[in-house]
């Protein structure tokens, strides 16, 4: 069970490795290593080598991490596994921050040393009809979700006499209870309320992808603006049909505890279910890229030599490291990354803090209260 479960969790990281270590050709051919340089300088000697020297360094730290969570989960047991897996998955995300800021540095001098890539047009160029495109799938669709965190609830209420004296609160990768509180109507609608949460949190992601700040590119606006449509719709798709089956899991969970369902096979079906969300992840980000970026150019061809030397929104200056985004100036809360897949916040406008506290807090105080 030991090498099934290590392997497995093992089989999660590697996409995980992946997606990061390919981070570079992901991104808008207009941004490198969180600096904005003109289209035609992408393919700049340098900065190519600088991709490659940055996929070898990463794939060389995945290699180190690999390696050490095979020998302790083999030296270790189960759980020893289960707790070293995330804190190794946070210490490959944490140690490519350190990996990528050199990279940062050395093209934000690059780009000081090329006084034509300072002179060129600095253009944005805004779409007034963009929001009036469909950009996302219906929020209605979480009406599902929202039933199914509901039909959790009364059920839970209903069978409240046959669930076990000591609620689990926690759980190992085997699906073993590591940690129980007495049972009270609060605890027992811990994990349905937590539900009713996290279909808002899917919610709301779905709602930034759709009102999140558009990006078209001056020299081929209208090609621009179909691939960011189909960025977002993709992502739209991939956050609803996810969500929902997270909830269906949890309330599988639930339903675990009153009828006999083998609570191993649940956590494997969890860690499947990991895996596949994992692997869309990266099938999207390889097929799509940042704002669609890797999608097909039908007017690449006809880019002319001086579109190529355009800057597409030169604001490296409210790029801090080219990651966190502060304008107090910018009314937009939400921003694409500029080195990675998605979208980030505008740390400059205080919604953006008052967003991130209430989505840290809500969850933090529900267990508080119930514990």
């Amino acid at each position: 069970m030991k090498l099934t479960l290590s392997l497995t969790l093992l089989l999660t990281m590697i996409p995980i490795f992946i997606a990061i270590v390919c981070m570079p050709f992901w991104t808008r051919k207009t941004v490198s290593f969180g600096v904005t340089i003109p289209r035609n300088a992408y393919d700049h000697p340098e900065i190519k080598k600088m991709r490659k020297s940055y996929v070898l360094i990463s794939s060389i730290f995945a290699l180190f991490v690999t390696v050490a969570f095979l020998v302790a989960s083999f030296i270790g047991d189960e759980l020893t596994a289960g707790i070293l897996y995330p804190m190794l998955i946070i210490l490959y995300i944490v140690g490519n921050a350190f990996i990528y800021l050199p990279f940062f540095q050395k093209m934000r001098e690059l780009k000081e040393a090329q006084p034509e890539w300072h002179t060129k047009s600095n253009i944005i160029t805004v779409d007034t009809s963009f929001r009036k495109n469909k950009l996302t799938y219906s929020n209605k669709w979480f009406i599902l979700a929202f039933t199914i965190s509901f039909i959790t609830i009364v059920v839970t209420l209903i069978g409240y006499d046959y669930l076990p004296n000591d609620i689990p609160t926690r759980y190992d990768f085997n699906g073993d209870i590591l940690e129980t509180v007495p049972k009270t109507y609060r605890s027992a609608l811990l994990l349905p309320i937590l539900q009713i949460y996290m279909t808002l949190l899917f919610l709301f992601i779905n709602t930034v992808i759709k009102n999140a700040k558009q990006q078209v590119e001056h020299t081929e606006p209208e090609t621009s603006l179909q691939r960011n449509i189909t960025f977002r719709k993709r992502w739209s798709l991939f956050t609803i049909i996810n969500g929902t089956g997270l909830i269906v899991l949890l309330t599988l969970l639930q339903l675990a505890l009153m009828i006999p369902i083998n609570q191993q096979l649940v956590a494997m079906m969890l860690i499947i279910f990991i895996t596949i969300v994992i692997i869309w992840a990266l099938f999207l980000s390889f097929t799509t890229g940042q704002g669609g970026s890797r999608l097909k150019n039908t007017t690449s061809g006809n880019l002319s030599h001086k579109d190529g030397h355009v800057i597409h929104r030169d604001d490296d200056k409210h790029w801090k490291w080219g990651i966190f985004y502060v304008n107090r100036n910018d009314p937009s809360i939400f921003i694409e990354k500029r080195f990675g897949i998605g979208w980030t916040n505008n740390w400059g406008h205080p919604a953006s803090w008052i967003i991130f506290l209430i989505i840290i807090l809500v969850p933090i105080i529900l267990i508080l209260v119930i514990k």
